[in-house]
């Protein structure tokens, strides 16, 4: 085989250049995938931080609106016991305001039968 061998390295010899520059386009392949790679990831990355950024102001503002819906209950509340409270008292008013009637009614009807006694008394007295 040692006589062949220049012929047989002849004969191989397109095909290892062939070979060569495959592997020579591959690896260039691989080294352009590996940076668009590289880049898409910076990207991603980026795009990933500025959807969190975005996420986080949402998220503030929703607890702005949770704290404000949280102290427009609370007003809430407190309109429904003052006004509860006003009831109680507008009643106890009304209550108060009648039994004052009452009395002076009767005050009224005592006045006119001490009117009419103190008419007959003197009357009486003069007569």
């Amino acid at each position: 085989m040692r006589p062949f061998s220049p012929l047989i390295k002849l004969l191989i010899f397109p095909v290892y250049r062939e070979l060569r520059e495959t592997i020579e386009i591959l690896d260039r392949t691989n080294k352009r995938l590996d940076a668009l790679n590289t880049h898409v990831q910076q990207d991603v990355a980026v795009a990933i931080d500025g959807i969190h950024i975005k996420i986080d102001q949402q998220i503030q503002r929703l607890d702005k609106r949770v704290r404000k819906a949280e102290q427009a209950m609370e007003y809430v509340k407190l309109l429904h016991t003052l006004s509860h409270n006003i009831v109680v008292e507008l009643t106890k008013l009304k209550i108060e305001e009648e039994n004052l009637k009452i009395k002076a009614r009767i005050l009224e009807k005592d006045f006119e039968f001490l009117g009419k006694r103190e008419k007959a008394l003197e009357k009486h007295v003069f007569k």
